[in-house]
Parts: C-alpha cells; structure tokens; sequence
C-alpha cells in the first residue's frame, strides 16, 4: 500500500483504502495513557459499532496498541460513499453524544490523517 499524508478537515483521523466495491477507512487515535486507551478502546469503541451501522458506517476491525496507547479501527462503506460526510454526519448524531458519555474527550491526544491506495497486483 501507498500512504499518503492529507491535509486534515477535521478532527478525526482519515485513511481510505479504495477496494472493488467497498471504501475502508482506517482511523488511529492516541490517547493520553494506557488507561484511556483501554477505556476508549472497551467501553466507547463497543457502543459506537452499533451506532455507526445507523450512519452507513461498518467495522471490520478494532485494535489496541497498549505500547503506543493508541486505538486503531477499520471502517467500512459502500463504494461511492461521501466518507467525510458520513463520519461528519455521525460525530454530530446524538448517537456518536451517547457512545462518549463519561469519556473526557481532551483525552485524545492526537488524530493523524493518512490516505492510502492498495496495490492493484494484489488483486
């Protein structure tokens, strides 16, 4: 794969991976220490897969990096999706309010954008 670096137009990170019929987005949050991290990862993570489906938002994977205390997840929309709309769309929903309650927010540290383009002789 080719990264990318993008110009952020908000605060979440970005990198989309455009495949046949589907757009993966890969976001990577690092938090304040280990517990943050753990938290954001168990707790805030879980509520938002079920919200995110709402939003036309799937998940394919979400991991931990207990070293970096960073919390990496890979999304998913159908081919053609506006990703920045949809996300957009979600961090404003009363959904997005309710999967953050109790979470000090100021604990993301950091959001880095990456857009990335997977290798056609792969397929």
């Amino acid at each position: 794969m080719v990264c990318t670096q993008a110009q952020p137009k908000r605060s979440a990170f970005i990198a989309v991976i455009y495949g046949e019929s589907m757009q993966y987005e890969l976001r990577t949050y690092t938090l304040s220490d280990e517990a943050s991290a753990e938290t954001y990862f168990r707790v805030h993570w879980e509520r938002h897969i079920g919200s995110l489906s709402k939003y036309g938002i799937g998940v394919d994977h979400v991991f931990l990096n207990k070293a970096n205390h960073q919390v990496i997840a890979i999304c998913t929309y159908p081919d053609g999706s506006d990703i920045q709309a949809a996300d957009e769309a979600y961090m404003h929903s009363p959904e997005f309010h309710s999967d953050m309650e109790g979470f000090p927010m100021d604990s993301i540290v950091s959001v880095e954008p990456c857009i990335v383009e997977s290798a056609d002789f792969l397929k």
